[in-house]
């Protein structure tokens, strides 16, 4: 087996039920595996259990929101290097700010974004 026959795994992170299943079904139409949490809390436990190879974190969800879930995954050796996009419906600057601060590799304002943008930067991050 090559790397190319290894599935990544997507964690999505999305509180909005229409749109966490819109994004689940593109990046799966890309050939990700994926698995799904609505809360922060939820979400931690499966960065722990799954090991995902991708994070699409919404930033404004319930039980922790994303950066508490980010900072929590960059204080663990483990999930340092995890890659992590947020999803905000914010343009707050200094919300996207302590995102990248804290080393995630892009956002998306919700509003703005399209399913193929998010597949695209999804591939590009992890077919480098």
């Amino acid at each position: 087996m090559t790397d190319k026959d290894i599935i990544k795994k997507v964690l999505i992170v999305e509180d909005e039920q229409v749109l966490l299943k819109t994004i689940e079904f593109t990046v799966k139409n890309r050939g990700y595996e994926t698995v799904t949490a609505i809360d922060g809390e939820t979400a931690i436990k499966l960065i722990k259990d799954e090991n995902p190879d991708l994070v699409l974190l919404d930033v404004m969800i319930p039980r922790k929101n994303g950066i508490e879930v980010l900072r929590e995954m960059r204080e663990d050796n483990l999930f340092k290097e995890t890659p992590v996009i947020l999803l905000t419906n914010l343009s707050d600057e200094e919300t996207i700010s302590q995102g990248v601060t804290l080393g995630a590799k892009g956002y998306f304002v919700k509003a703005d974004l399209t399913l193929d943008e998010i597949a695209d930067k999804v591939d590009e991050i992890l077919k480098a």
